[in-house]
């Protein structure tokens, strides 16, 4: 699967960022060893490791409500966690607009105020 992700990261000009720890800790090796095979940087695919059980970033800054990111989160994945679900929403509500979807598009805003304001 190490080889499907570096194929598609390199079609695709992308940089590979994985959880280093768990499954994830053989990933870097073997992207290492992918790599080797390739004489120019041009056609290497860059990666990082991450540790999803890490601190989170920014611990001191106030983003949610006014609770600062080492209050509001365990580790670093559910701080990226609820980033994502951010992303998710937002690409959502730009899919229901272009559909000309407004009923749910108003539907889905209306839940995130909800949730952003009452809990």
């Amino acid at each position: 699967s190490c080889k499907r992700v570096w194929r598609l990261a390199r079609d695709e000009g992308c940089r590979v960022t994985y959880d280093s720890v768990g499954v994830g800790a053989g990933c870097g090796s073997n992207f290492k060893e992918i790599n080797k095979n390739f004489k120019h940087e041009f056609e290497r695919v860059k990666f990082d490791g991450w540790n999803a059980g890490g601190a989170v970033s920014r611990p001191d800054r106030r983003e949610y409500d006014k609770i600062s990111n080492k209050d509001m989160f365990a580790n670093a994945k559910a701080q990226e966690v609820l980033l994502l679900s951010r992303q998710f929403f937002l690409v959502s509500i730009y899919k229901y607009i272009v559909d000309n979807n407004w009923k749910l598009c108003m539907l889905l805003l209306f839940n995130f105020l909800y949730l952003l304001l009452w809990h």
